[in-house]
C-alpha cells in the first residue's frame, strides 16, 4: 500500500461519503494491519452506538460499568465537564488517551475516524 491509489467513493442520497471500492490488495493489507491490532469491539458496545446512538465513549463507559462521576474524576474532570464530551460523536484527542486507558481499550476504539 505504499503506492497512490485513487479510491472509489459511493455517496448516499445525501450526497454524503457512504461506502469505499478499495482494490482487493489493499483491504487484505488493511485487514491483517486490523487483525494484527486484535482490535475488536464487543456487540454490546456496537449495539449502544448504533441502537441507543451513544457516543463510543459513552458506549465503553456503560460496558465496564463505570458511573459518570467515577469517570470524570479518574479523567480529572468536573461531571459536567465531562458529560458535554461523552456526548459528542468525536471525542477530542486530548482525552481520548486517557479514557481509553481507564476503559482499558485502545484509543482507536473510541473514534470512527
Amino acid at each position: 500500500m505504499n503506492t497512490l491509489t485513487d479510491y472509489q467513493v459511493i455517496n448516499d442520497k445525501a450526497g454524503n461519503p457512504a461506502f469505499v471500492v478499495i482494490p482487493y490488495e489493499d483491504f487484505r493489507h488493511i485487514r491483517e494491519e486490523i487483525e494484527a491490532d486484535n482490535l475488536t469491539l464487543s456487540n454490546e458496545v456496537v449495539g449502544k452506538t448504533v441502537m441507543e446512538d451513544k457516543s463510543l465513549l459513552c458506549a465503553w463507559r456503560e460496558y465496564r460499568n463505570i458511573p459518570k462521576e467515577a469517570m470524570a474524576q479518574r479523567m480529572g474532570m468536573a461531571s459536567g465537564e465531562y458529560e458535554a464530551v461523552e456526548k459528542q460523536k468525536q471525542i477530542p484527542g486530548k482525552y481520548r488517551k486517557a479514557a481509553a486507558e481507564i476503559l482499558g481499550t485502545d484509543e482507536r476504539l473510541l473514534t470512527d475516524e
